[in-house]
């Protein structure tokens, strides 16, 4: 069985390689979110090392509703210059507010995910809590 240490060395090898970005929401010169970007592959089944998924996004609860998370997703598909091929978000079915924030932003559904283990590991399924969108163009 191996120790804990080296899971550990494990864990941060594997975040270090998916190349993952966390851009900060800033409103009145101060943070009120999150979003993490990182690259596809292992992560969903379908994505290559190309591709980018969006998500977790996360807003402060009193600057909800200002559209921050909709802008934030913005820039970041059209501003900044990360190179991709295809850009996915994965959404509960209950989260209809990141729902509706992936609609604004021109995501379209594709299909249902299903999460394995402790990472999120999607694969279009009808049996599952998760909603795949992708970015269109």
């Amino acid at each position: 069985m191996r120790s804990f240490h080296h899971k550990c060395r494990m864990f941060i090898d594997l975040l270090l390689r998916c190349y993952i970005y966390c851009y900060y929401i800033y409103y009145d010169n101060k943070i009120c979110g999150h979003v993490v970007v990182c690259r596809g592959g292992g992560r969903m089944k379908f994505c290559c090392k190309k591709d980018i998924i969006i998500g977790p996004i996360w807003v402060i609860p009193r600057y909800r509703g200002l559209g921050l998370a909709t802008l934030s997703i913005n820039i970041i598909l059209n501003n900044i210059k990360l190179e991709y091929l295809n850009a996915y978000e994965i959404i509960y079915h209950e989260n209809i507010a990141s729902i509706k924030v992936a609609k604004k932003n021109n995501f379209v559904f594709v299909g249902n995910g299903v999460k394995k283990y402790s990472l999120i590991y999607c694969n279009f399924s009808s049996k599952s809590n998760m909603e795949i969108y992708k970015y269109k163009k």
